[in-house]
C-alpha cells in the first residue's frame, strides 16, 4: 500500500448502485481496532481508516477500452472489490476491469461480495441466468494475458440472507484488504462491541440512578410541601379559633351579669378562664391548647391560667413542657411579686412529676384565693373598660 493511492477499486453494475453506495461508505468509515492499528501485514501497515476507495460512478457505455482514468485507478489500487450479482456477471465492463486488474499481477487481491444470484450457476443446466460471477472471476489468467480454461475459486463474502450477512460480509472484505485473519478481526470487533454495550449500559444505569434520585427528591419536596400546607392550615385554624375565643371574651349576653355598670378586664379574663375550664372538663385539651397558649402568654402571673396550660400539656403527653411552664411562672412570681406559687399550682406540679395516671383537673373554685396574690399587681392599674350598659 506504500506506493498505492487507493486501498481498493470497486467494480459493480450500475443496477447495483445502492449496494455500492452502502459498501463504499461502510469500508471508508470503518475504523480498525486500536490494538491492530500500526500492525504490519502482507498488505502493509494497518491504518486508522481505510480511505480512499475508488468507485466509478457509472459504467463506460460508449468507450472502446476502460479509459485512461480507470486504468490509472486500477494501477494505483492495492485491491479490487467486485459486487457480484446476475447484473454484474453480464456486465462487459465489470469483466474488463477484472481482467485488467489480473493483468497487473494482482489476481490474489481480488475480493467478492455476493449480493444475489448463485456462484457458478452457469454450470447448472437451466440456471445459467442466476450466475453472479463474471467469466474473468471464474477462470485463471493464462500466460498470454487471456483467460485460460483453468477454473479458480474466488475469495467471496456472502451478504445474502442466511449466509454471512452484511456485517460479517463487510468484515471479511476488510480483513482481506488489510491482510488480517477474519476470525481475529471478528473477535476484536466483538470485544469492541462488548465495551460499547457496557458503556451504554453504564450510561443507562447512571441515567436511571439520576432519574431515581430526581424522583426521590421530588417526592421529598412534595411531602415537605404537604406538611407545610397541613401546618399552615392547622395554624390558620388555630388562629381562627383563637380569634373566636378572644371575641367571645368580650361578648356579654346579659349586661345585668356584670358587676356594676362596666365590664372590667378582670371580668373578661375570668370569663375566658371559665370557658377553658369547661373545655378541659370535656377532655378537649388538644383543641383548646393553641388558644390556651395565647391566653396564658397574655397573663403570665395568673396561676389559674398557667395551671390550665400545664394541665393541657400534660394530658397531651407533653410532660416536659408542662413542667417548663411551672418553672417559668414560679420564676415570674418570685421575681415580680416576691411570692411562691399557690397550693393548687404546687400540687399540680407534684402530680405531674409523679406522672399521676389518674385524671387531673383544675378546680376553678379552689383557685380563687391563690389567684388573688398573682393579680394584685393588675389591681394597681385602672380597670380596662370593655363596654358599659345600664341594667334594667
Amino acid at each position: 500500500m506504500d506506493q498505492m493511492k487507493y486501498w481498493a477499486f470497486m467494480s459493480y453494475s450500475h443496477l447495483d448502485a445502492k449496494w455500492a453506495n452502502w459498501l463504499h461508505r461502510a469500508v471508508e468509515s470503518y475504523r480498525p481496532p486500536k490494538k491492530l492499528v500500526g500492525t504490519a501485514t502482507v498488505r502493509g501497515v494497518v491504518p486508522k481508516r481505510l480511505t480512499p476507495v475508488f468507485r466509478d460512478r457509472e459504467e463506460l457505455a460508449s468507450a472502446v477500452d476502460l479509459g485512461t482514468v480507470i486504468n490509472a485507478a486500477l494501477e494505483k489500487s492495492a485491491c479490487q472489490i467486485i459486487i457480484c450479482s446476475p447484473q454484474s456477471a453480464r456486465s462487459r465492463w465489470v469483466n474488463e476491469e477484472i481482467l485488467a486488474f489480473k493483468r497487473l499481477g494482482r489476481e490474489d487481491r481480488i475480493f467478492c461480495l455476493i449480493i444475489g444470484g448463485e456462484p457458478n450457476a452457469s454450470d447448472l443446466p437451466g440456471r445459467e441466468h442466476e450466475e453472479c460471477f463474471p467469466p474473468a472471476l471464474r477462470f485463471r489468467l493464462g500466460a498470454d494475458g487471456n483467460l485460460s480454461p483453468v477454473r479458480t475459486e474466488p475469495i467471496a463474502a456472502d451478504a445474502r440472507a442466511g449466509k454471512d450477512g452484511r456485517h460479517n460480509a463487510k468484515l471479511k472484505l476488510i480483513a482481506g484488504v488489510l491482510g488480517l485473519d477474519f476470525d481475529s478481526l471478528r473477535r476484536r470487533e466483538q470485544q469492541r462491541r462488548n465495551r460499547r454495550l457496557f458503556a451504554l449500559a453504564c450510561g443507562a444505569m447512571g441515567g436511571m440512578l439520576l432519574t431515581s434520585a430526581l424522583a426521590a427528591y421530588a417526592f421529598i419536596q412534595r411531602t415537605a410541601a404537604q406538611k407545610q400546607t397541613a401546618r399552615a392550615e392547622s395554624e390558620a385554624d388555630a388562629a381562627m379559633r383563637t380569634t373566636n375565643f378572644l371575641i367571645g371574651l368580650f361578648r356579654i349576653m346579659d349586661p345585668s351579669e356584670a358587676r356594676g355598670n362596666t365590664v372590667t378586664a378582670r371580668e373578661v379574663l375570668d370569663k375566658g378562664a371559665a370557658r377553658i375550664d369547661a373545655e378541659l372538663h370535656l377532655g378537649r385539651e388538644q383543641y383548646v391548647l393553641a388558644e390556651l397558649r395565647q391566653f396564658a402568654g397574655e397573663q403570665p402571673l395568673r396561676e389559674h391560667v398557667q395551671a390550665q396550660l400545664m394541665l393541657a400539656y400534660y394530658r397531651c403527653g407533653r410532660q416536659a413542657e408542662a413542667l417548663d411552664v411551672y418553672h417559668k411562672v414560679r420564676a415570674s412570681l418570685v421575681e415580680d411579686l416576691g411570692v411562691e406559687p399557690g397550693l393548687e399550682l404546687r400540687q399540680l406540679h407534684q402530680r405531674i412529676l409523679a406522672a399521676d395516671p389518674e385524671p387531673i383537673s383544675v378546680n376553678a373554685g379552689a383557685i380563687a384565693q391563690t389567684v388573688r396574690k398573682a393579680t394584685e399587681n393588675l389591681a394597681k392599674s385602672p380597670d380596662l373598660v370593655a363596654g358599659s350598659s345600664t341594667a334594667e
